[in-house]
């Protein structure tokens, strides 16, 4: 059982989580302690999800590491060297060589389970955080032969914790699957959304529903989004060809 949970990184995704974990623990006894870089979100994250947490824990069940792709592999290290007895799970987006990293980093990769929740928004920050975000939502964990029944158990019950399925795919596999049904179409929404710059307010107004929804996602972080298709560029390449292809018949049709 899932008593005491660290979650490192106080962003949409670390903060919903822990409401998530708050909300769903049996009467609330799950204990979230919050961290991050940057004290101010840290101390907004704390107070919408666990404001009486006692703050000198030092052992937790589970450490969740919800950070930026460029800081994950250093922080996974960290927290898996200085946890020795902690589950550990990363949320990145991209895995590509990650698992290979964290087996040649640590020394405790046996408590290290990698998982990825599609889910969501195009907002940021603590502020836009949801406890049911990841409710009936799926979630990709990657098959390590390094990581215990215990690593995977604890993962599978965090998952259901938060209101998810857990399903089990390779890093190859995972990689290719976002690339297909996240991360071309986070590009559609953005190029979309671009051919509306010279569109006038009056314009727009005459736009339904379906123009909202293809558009939507293009309001989300082009900083973090950068970093993901930089980091699962192979995987997102193929896939656009293929589409650049679809769309060129529709073209000459």
């Amino acid at each position: 059982m899932i008593n005491t949970v660290k979650i490192v990184g106080s962003g949409l995704i670390g903060t919903s989580i822990g409401l998530a974990l708050k909300t769903n623990s049996k009467a609330g006894t799950t204990q979230v302690l919050m961290q991050d870089t940057d004290l101010k979100a840290q101390k907004l994250a704390q107070s919408l999800v666990d404001p009486a947490v006692d703050e000198s824990i030092k052992s937790f069940d589970l450490v969740v590491v919800a950070v930026p792709i460029s800081e994950n592999i250093k922080t996974v290290s960290q927290n898996l060297k200085e946890n020795p007895n902690s589950i550990v799970v990363d949320l990145a987006s991209v895995k590509s060589n990650l698992l290979y990293e964290v087996e040649g980093l640590s020394e405790n990769r046996q408590n290290f389970v990698s998982l990825h929740p599609m889910a969501g928004r195009e907002v940021s920050g603590a502020h836009s955080a949801r406890a049911d975000l990841f409710v009936n939502r799926a979630w990709i964990g990657i098959s390590a032969a390094y990581s215990t029944a215990k690593a995977k158990e604890m993962a599978t019950e965090f998952v259901q914790m938060c209101g998810g399925t857990l399903y089990w795919r390779t890093i190859k596999e995972h990689d290719e699957i976002v690339a297909l049904v996240s991360h071309v179409p986070q590009i559609l929404s953005s190029a979309m959304a671009s051919t509306l710059v010279d569109a006038t307010a009056e314009d727009l107004l005459l736009s339904g529903s379906g123009l909202t929804d293809m558009t939507r996602l293009a309001a989300s972080d082009s900083q973090l989004w950068t970093q993901i298709l930089q980091e699962n560029s192979s995987f997102v390449n193929a896939k656009l060809e293929t589409l650049i292809k679809i769309l060129m018949q529709f073209q000459a049709a």
